[in-house]
C-alpha cells in the first residue's frame, strides 16, 4: 500500500511557471487508463488526491484517465496566502497543469466544495470542456461570497 501511495500515479509534482502562479508546486494524481478519456475531478473540502486511488481500476476498465489536483496547502501543493486564493485564480492553476500534461479537452466532475472551483474553471476555459460539468452534492454557501458567487457562475456559464 505504501508503495502505491508513493507511486507517480498518485503523487506527481508540477512546478508552475506562468504569471502569478510561478514557483508554486502542485501535487496531482493521474490514475486509470493513460490513453483514456481525461476526466478532472474536483474534490470536496480538505480532500486530497489519494482518494482517486480508490477508482484506479474502475477508471482503467472504463477507459478513463482520472486526474485530481490538490488545491493550495493540501497534499504536497504549495500553500499560498488566503488573499491570493480564489476560484478563478485556481482555474488558472488548472489550465496550466492541463497544458503541462498536454491535455487539450477533458470532462469535469466535482464533489461538494469542489463545485465552485469546477464552475470557475469551466467559465475560464469552456472551450476545453468535453460535455457537461457534473456536480455531485455541490456545496452552496449561504454567505455573500459563496452562494451568490456560485449562482453568478451558473448564470454566466449558461448552466
Amino acid at each position: 500500500m505504501a508503495q502505491y501511495l508513493r507511486s507517480p500515479r498518485l503523487t506527481r509534482l508540477v512546478k508552475l511557471r506562468r504569471g502569478p502562479n510561478a514557483g508554486i508546486t502542485v501535487s496531482l494524481a493521474d490514475v486509470g487508463c493513460a490513453t483514456g478519456r481525461p476526466v478532472l475531478l474536483y474534490l470536496g473540502l480538505g480532500c486530497v488526491r489519494y482518494m482517486v486511488g480508490l477508482y484506479d481500476e474502475l477508471a482503467e476498465a472504463l477507459n478513463i484517465r482520472l486526474l485530481c489536483i490538490d488545491r493550495w496547502g493540501l497534499g504536497r501543493s504549495t500553500d499560498v496566502q488566503s488573499e491570493k486564493r480564489g476560484m478563478l485564480e485556481w482555474a488558472s492553476v488548472v489550465e496550466e497543469v492541463m497544458d503541462y500534461l498536454g491535455i487539450n479537452t477533458f470532462s469535469i466532475v466535482a464533489h461538494s466544495a469542489g463545485a465552485p472551483y469546477a464552475l470557475a474553471s469551466a467559465l475560464r476555459f469552456s472551450d476545453r470542456i468535453h460535455g457537461s460539468v457534473h456536480l455531485l452534492a455541490p456545496w452552496v454557501s449561504q454567505s455573500v461570497d459563496g452562494g451568490k458567487f456560485l449562482s453568478t457562475l451558473l448564470v454566466l456559464g449558461g448552466y
